[in-house]
């Protein structure tokens, strides 16, 4: 029923890679990326 919906499921194979953000990078490079994406919506939202 819920691919009816366009819901996915853990248990089905999609053919595609999963991601696992914690095996991609340290906690260092997590606050800098936040930090980036914190300055950006700084910026966009003031205007």
């Amino acid at each position: 029923m819920l691919e009816d919906l366009y819901f996915g499921s853990a248990k089905k194979d999609y053919g595609f890679n999963r991601w696992y953000p914690e095996k991609s990078g340290t906690l260092a490079q997590y606050e800098e990326a936040l930090e980036g994406w914190h300055k950006l919506l700084k910026e966009v939202t003031r205007k």
